[in-house]
């Protein structure tokens, strides 16, 4: 099967239909790339949200901050995808 990829990120109207519903303070894109949001009423492991932010410091393009309160996702096939992630696969499965 051949991925043709959008250029767009999905709309908003894709995102409320498919998305799982939820989301987190935490989580991993199927291209890699590690999202975390900066709100602090997460129930963080001392250091944890400090950590995040020294490694995207490092690597900003693995490790990207929001300031969203939750990270949304959808899952195709076993794999997350989070919505707004610069890898775009969400607007792909929009054209699908």
């Amino acid at each position: 099967m051949v991925f043709i990829m959008n250029e767009n990120q999905c709309s908003d109207l894709f995102e409320k239909v498919f998305g799982s519903g939820g989301g987190g303070c935490y989580r991993k894109c199927v291209c890699g790339k590690i999202h975390f949001s900066l709100d602090t009423s997460y129930d963080w492991e001392e250091g944890e949200l400090e950590e995040l932010q020294k490694k995207e410091k490092l690597n900003p393009v693995k490790y990207v901050s929001h300031d969203a309160s939750y990270i949304g996702t959808i899952n195709i096939g076993e794999k997350e995808i989070v919505f707004g992630c610069s890898c775009k696969h969400a607007g792909h499965w929009e054209v699908f």
